[in-house]
């Protein structure tokens, strides 16, 4: 597979070959599935995404952008997959999983996508957007940008409506919220709660002097899209810090990190070594149903639902060669250790199974959440590993 991968890149299909060098090539974030078998792949470097067959490696079709894409997402709905550029674009591509079966092997067509554009009734220039935090995917039709007012930062909470083929500019767009910050906070992520409608960020604070990010944990900060009122002091009672009206100490929202399963009946919050579980109920609220201490500070983590109907916890540890598996059905948790993940940061899993991967840019090992059992790989597999993604059969 390695010879016949290298040999489609080194041929010329048409002027567009899959890569210029395979091994050197800088691509994009996480790939993005449209429906079950085509996979978009971003090479920002060249200003493009390439839609690739995942039947057919060896065929694909480039989208070509003229800006870095930076962020994408699928709409299961309308077939449409939504790309965010770094520089501020932002682009549709109609009919997403569709794929011409015309060509074997190299170019099989090239694909055209459209500009999305702010309505002028909701008073957000193009010009002044900074960054998209989130497109609309398959469970919302929300965007959320961060658009520079004159003053401080606005995080802007967009309902794009249905936006089909043909329209040119999408009429039916409407700002649900729009939430003021001063220029020295930076928004690293936005997720949302679906039933509900809340708006999760995480917040944090740039340091003055060295211009870096400090080091305290990001703020979580939490909107109701109804009402465009912050409610983290609602949503999150337990751990958030109550105002002493006496001292007139204000208070302190929730900080950590926010993670929610991909079927949105489960939030994890993450702060430090402390773990929270929620239900999601149908209106939205949260109710405690698993708090315990990890022992050892958490960097990320995922929700896996387990074949025998359970859902799992799969998170890696500020501690080298330590996993942690959370089992929300046996309310157990175990800590992992294990020589060969070390010097390995990243872990990627399917949303259902029992297998991980735990990998570093040049090596991996598979990881079974329900034996715990590591497996090694084959190290020549990897070469600048940058994400993984997982399909299913």
């Amino acid at each position: 597979a390695d010879c016949a991968v290298r040999s489609a890149v080194s041929a010329d299909f048409d002027d567009v070959t899959l890569c210029e060098n395979l091994v050197s090539c800088a691509w994009g974030r996480a790939p993005v599935l449209a429906g079950s078998h085509v996979m978009f792949a971003a090479q920002p470097s060249l200003g493009r995404l390439l839609a690739l067959q995942t039947s057919r490696w060896l065929t694909f079709e480039p989208v070509q952008l003229n800006c870095p894409p930076s962020l994408m997402a699928y709409r299961q709905q309308t077939d449409q997959l939504w790309v965010a550029c770094g520089t501020g674009g932002i682009f549709v591509v109609d009919s997403a999983s569709a794929f011409s079966t015309n060509v074997d092997v190299g170019l099989s067509r090239r694909r055209t996508a459209r500009r999305w554009r702010f309505n002028d009734v909701d008073s957000v220039k193009a010009e002044k957007l900074r960054r998209v935090l989130r497109l609309p995917d398959s469970r919302s039709t929300v965007l959320v940008a961060l658009i520079d007012d004159v003053n401080d930062v606005e995080v802007v909470v967009i309902d794009v409506g249905d936006y089909r083929q043909q329209l040119e500019v999408d009429g039916g767009s409407m700002v649900l919220a729009r939430v003021g910050l001063p220029r020295t906070v930076s928004v690293d992520t936005a997720d949302l709660l679906v039933q509900g409608g809340t708006l999760l960020l995480h917040k944090s604070t740039v340091n003055k002097s060295s211009a870096t990010l400090g080091q305290s944990e990001p703020t979580i900060i939490a909107i109701d899209l109804r009402t465009g009122a912050r409610v983290e002091r609602h949503l999150f009672p337990q751990v958030y810090a109550r105002p002493n009206d006496e001292e007139g100490i204000a208070a302190v929202a929730p900080t950590g990190r926010i993670f929610v399963s991909n079927d949105q009946r489960h939030v994890m919050h993450i702060s430090g070594s402390n773990v929270y579980v929620y239900e999601v109920f149908p209106t939205g609220e949260l109710s405690l149903t698993l708090h315990d201490v990890a022992g050892v500070a958490i960097r990320s983590a995922q929700f896996q639902a387990t074949p025998d109907g359970g859902l799992k916890i799969l998170a890696r540890t500020e501690r080298d060669g330590a996993v942690l598996v959370v089992d929300l059905k046996a309310h157990v948790f175990q800590l992992v250790f294990d020589e060969k993940l070390d010097n390995k940061p990243s872990v990627s899993a399917p949303e259902f199974g029992n297998l991980a991967l735990v990998h570093s840019h040049d090596s991996a090992v598979f990881f079974n959440t329900t034996s715990l059992a590591v497996t090694e790989c084959s190290e020549s597999l990897f070469v600048g590993l940058q994400s993984v993604h997982w399909l299913e059969n």
